[in-house]
């Protein structure tokens, strides 16, 4: 419209007699042509974005990306020109061509790079606006897994089991295992108070809360379980979500260790591949053949929560593997590489790789 009134102005002060409608559709048609391309600018933005500073694919792209810009605009303004010019004769089509996309050529690299300005603000308000989504999501699945946690650990049967425990162990005077399993109580409850608002953890941490979660289990399944730690060092300043572990430790004790006539072996184990981490959680239980393994809350929980960190990239996977008992089964956890922050010293517990990455005992038979 403002291309509009200055070319109709500058004609009517050089004595020309402009018809409103016919400089329109002329000076219109330009404008018109760089609003139509503007969503396809907008895509290539989105796809092929212009950082600083510029690589030389993408600057490549964009230069051609102009120079097509440019030249549809030059050819929809040279023909609406010459459909409502009144001249009988004139230049032809490819001179006037090419005297408007010379002569619009700095309008059409401002106007090119305000469309691409545009598309970047526009994908800049889509990040946050997809920031605040999935901070809202994990907030949410943050608050269900510590009220999860919390559930399983203070369940009627966990409580009366340690409890019981620790009431044996008074009767047979052995009072420092028993205040060391009131501590280790206390310790597992604390941790999962004291984690609320963190979202991820370095694994070291994560491990450091599950050997406190694991050290009561084992008091009161004595010889019946033996746990391994299969943790390569190089992992654990990687981030994880807080609190993962627990509910696959929870599952196969429950429906692996547990429905075990004779002793069972509890892996847990990490490694690097590439960009990839990896933490896997084994039983040699009854495989998923034994009901309820593989589908319980907790396993759905850490789902949701890996796809609201890592969308794709999150995987949980629980599967039937071979044991010397013939059974068992392994939750495996995959999850891009960053490294993770480590907890306040108030608030965590240091995991000593070298104390438990071999095969540890139960501390009472």
């Amino acid at each position: 419209m403002l291309g509009t009134i200055e070319t109709y102005l500058f004609q009517s002060m050089e004595g020309r007699s402009p018809v409103v409608w016919r400089v329109l559709v002329a000076q219109g048609s330009g404008w018109f042509t760089w609003a139509a391309l503007t969503p396809l600018i907008f895509a290539l933005t989105k796809r092929v974005p212009l950082r600083f500073p510029p690589g030389g694919r993408a600057l490549s792209i964009h230069l051609v990306s102009f120079v097509m810009a440019a030249a549809t605009h030059a050819i929809v303004y040279t023909a609406a020109g010459l459909a409502v010019s009144t001249a009988s004769r004139g230049p032809s089509f490819v001179a006037l061509f090419g005297r408007s996309l010379l002569g619009w050529f700095p309008v059409s690299l401002m106007v090119y790079a305000m469309i691409v300005s545009g598309g970047h603000w526009l994908a800049l308000v889509r990040r946050e606006r997809e920031r605040e989504r999935r901070t809202a999501a994990l907030e949410a699945q943050l608050a269900r897994a510590q009220l999860q946690a919390l559930r399983m650990q203070l369940h009627p049967h966990f409580l009366f089991n340690t409890l019981n425990t620790i009431a044996t162990l008074v009767r047979e005077q052995e009072r420092d295992a028993a205040v060391h399993l009131l501590a280790r109580l206390g310790d597992v409850l604390r941790q999962v108070l004291r984690s609320a608002g963190n979202h991820e953890v370095r694994l070291g941490d994560e491990l450091a809360f599950t050997r406190q979660y694991l050290e009561i289990e084992q008091l009161r399944f004595a010889d019946r379980l033996r746990v391994e730690w299969n943790t390569d060092p190089a992992t654990l300043e990687g981030a994880v979500p807080n609190l993962v572990l627990q509910p696959l430790v929870e599952n196969a004790l429950r429906h692996g260790i547990a429905r075990r006539p004779e002793a069972g072996l509890l892996e847990i184990g990490s490694r690097r591949e590439g960009e990839r981490l990896v933490l896997w959680v084994r039983d040699d239980g009854f495989g998923l053949a034994g009901p309820g393994h593989g589908s319980g809350v907790g396993l759905a929980n850490v789902r949701a929560r890996l796809a609201a960190l890592h969308g794709a990239e999150g995987e949980l996977r629980v599967e039937s593997v071979p044991s010397v008992a013939g059974g068992g089964t392994r939750a495996t956890i995959v999850l891009p590489w960053r490294a993770g922050e480590s907890a306040p010293p108030d608030a965590r517990a240091s995991f000593d790789h070298d104390a438990f990455v071999h095969a540890t005992e139960p501390s009472r038979g």
